[in-house]
C-alpha cells in the first residue's frame, strides 16, 4: 500500500515469526535494496537456516497480508479512474465544495473559485467515446471480461508501470480490443514461462489474432529473457510496424537463430541418403567459393575480425549466419541496452525488408564494421514482401542507379 512493487514469492508461515499460525506473504522487491534477505530466515526454534523461497540478496521481505494492494481487472479500473455522467457533480452550482477553494482579491475580499463545464468536459471523458487511453502506474493486472464494453473504440492504449505478468492476461485483453493499433507495457515485469507452447497454438493459442491491427508495440523492460520469445510474438504481429524492446536481455540472438539451423528434423532412409549426397556436393561448392573468394576478402577482415570483408561475410552466408527473419512492415526497431556485444549480431537485421531506424543505445558493441558497396550476385535475400508492401531496405531492394531512375521519370 505504499506505493512500492513486489512479485509474490512466498504465502504461508514464517520460521523466524513467533506465531506459527500466522500467514505472511514473502516478496520480491522491484527495489532490491528495500527488502531484508535473499527469502531464508532463521529459525525461533532452532536457529537454523530456513530458506521459504529465492531471490537476490537484500530484495526478499515478509509481509502481512494485510499491507499489500493487489492487482485488478482492466474495467474495474478503468471504471475508478473515469466517473460516470450520472455520479454526482464536484460542484454544487457550479462552487466547489472545499475550503481552499477561494481567492483573495486586491482589497481582502475573499471569492468561492467557480467550476463551470463541468458535465461538458465529464461528457468528453466517457470511455465508450475515448479511442486513446492512459493508465499508468495503477494495478492493472486481469483482463476481465468487459473490457470491450468498458472501451469498445479504443485503438491507443498506453499501460506502463502496471502489474501485468502473464501473457495469457494480455492475450484476454487484446481479444476484447481489436481496433488496438498501439500498446504500451514499458515495465510491466512479465513471466517468461507463461508464453508457453499452448499460448501460441496456431488453431486455439490464445495468441492466435490477438492484435490484427497492432502497429506500435512497446515492451521496454517487460522481462524478456532470450531472442526466441520474440520470435514467438512476431508470428502474431502480423501489422507491426515499430517495436521497442529496450532494457531486455537479449544477447542471445545468435545462439537462438544459429539453432534453428542446427535444429534436426525427421527423415525416412531414402531422404537421409538424398541429404547426405546433397550435403557433400554443397560442401565440395562452398569449398570452390570459398577459394574464389579468398582473394576477395584478402585482409579486410573477417566475422570476428570485423571491416568490411566482416560485413560481407556474414550478409554473403545466410547459411552460416541466419539473419532475423519475419518482421515484414517492421521499420522501427529499438533494441536499446538488450546485451549485444558485436556488430557480427547487428547484421543478423540486415535483411529485414522495410526497416529505416535502428535504435543500439548502450550495448557494449566495441566497433562499427563498414559495410560493402554492393554484395555478390549469388546471394539470395530473404522472400519479397506481399505486393502490398514496399521493401524500403537497400540490401533487399536496391534503389535504381540514377540512370535508370532519370528514365523512369521521363516515362
Amino acid at each position: 500500500k505504499s506505493g512500492h512493487v513486489a512479485t509474490v514469492r512466498y504465502m504461508g508461515s514464517v520460521a523466524s515469526a513467533k506465531d506459527q499460525r500466522a500467514v505472511y506473504v514473502g516478496v520480491e522487491w522491484d527495489d532490491q535494496t528495500r527488502g531484508k534477505h535473499d527469502g531464508s530466515v532463521a529459525s525461533a526454534a532452532t536457529g537454523e537456516l530456513v530458506r521459504h523461497f529465492t531471490c537476490s540478496p537484500g530484495a526478499g521481505s515478509f509481509v502481512k497480508p494485510k499491507l499489500l494492494r493487489r492487482g485488478g481487472t482492466f474495467g474495474e479500473v478503468m471504471r475508478r479512474r473515469y466517473v460516470g455522467m450520472e455520479e454526482d457533480t464536484v460542484s454544487k452550482d457550479n462552487k466547489l465544495d472545499l475550503d481552499h477553494a477561494h481567492v483573495k482579491t486586491w482589497n481582502g475580499r475573499v471569492l468561492p473559485i467557480e467550476f463551470f463545464g463541468e458535465l461538458q468536459i465529464r461528457g468528453q471523458q466517457q470511455l465508450d467515446k475515448l479511442d486513446k487511453v492512459t493508465c499508468r502506474d495503477d494495478s492493472v493486472a486481469l483482463a476481465g471480461a468487459d473490457a470491450a464494453e468498458v472501451l469498445p473504440l479504443c485503438e491507443h492504449l498506453d499501460l506502463q508501470g502496471n502489474l501485468l505478468h502473464d501473457w495469457g492476461e494480455l492475450a484476454r485483453l487484446a481479444h476484447q480490443l481489436p481496433r488496438l493499433e498501439q500498446l504500451r507495457l514499458n515495465g510491466n515485469r512479465f513471466h517468461p514461462p507463461t508464453l508457453a507452447s499452448g499460448l501460441l497454438n496456431p488453431a486455439s493459442g490464445l495468441l492466435q489474432g490477438a492484435f490484427p491491427n497492432l502497429k506500435i508495440l512497446v515492451l521496454n523492460s517487460c522481462g524478456l529473457d532470450s531472442w526466441a520469445q520474440v520470435e514467438l510474438l512476431e508470428a502474431h504481429l502480423p501489422c507491426i510496424e515499430q517495436l521497442s524492446l529496450a532494457y531486455n536481455t537479449l544477447g542471445d540472438i545468435e545462439r537462438v537463430l544459429e539453432a534453428h539451423r542446427a535444429a534436426p528434423s525427421p527423415a525416412t532412409p531414402a531422404e537421409s541418403a538424398l541429404a547426405e549426397s546433397a550435403a557433400a556436393a554443397a560442401a565440395e561448392a562452398e569449398a570452390a567459393a570459398a577459394a574464389s573468394s579468398s582473394s576477395a576478402l584478402g585482409e579486410a577482415g573477417s566475422a570476428e575480425g570485423g571491416g568490411v570483408g566482416g560485413s560481407l561475410l556474414v550478409l554473403s552466408d545466410p547459411q552460416r549466419f541466419p539473419p532475423v527473419c519475419g518482421f515484414r512492415r517492421l521499420h522501427h526497431l529499438d533494441l536499446s541496452n538488450v546485451g549485444l556485444v558485436s556488430w557480427r549480431q547487428v547484421l543478423r537485421f540486415a535483411w529485414l525488408p522495410r526497416l529505416e531506424q535502428l535504435h543500439l543505445t548502450d550495448n557494449a558493441v566495441p566497433d562499427v564494421w563498414a559495410l560493402p558497396k554492393e554484395l555478390p550476385k549469388d546471394v539470395q535475400p530473404p522472400p519479397p514482401p506481399a505486393k502490398d508492401e514496399t521493401a524500403l531496405n537497400p540490401l533487399v531492394n536496391p534503389p535504381p542507379p540514377p540512370a535508370a531512375a532519370a528514365a523512369a521519370a521521363e516515362e
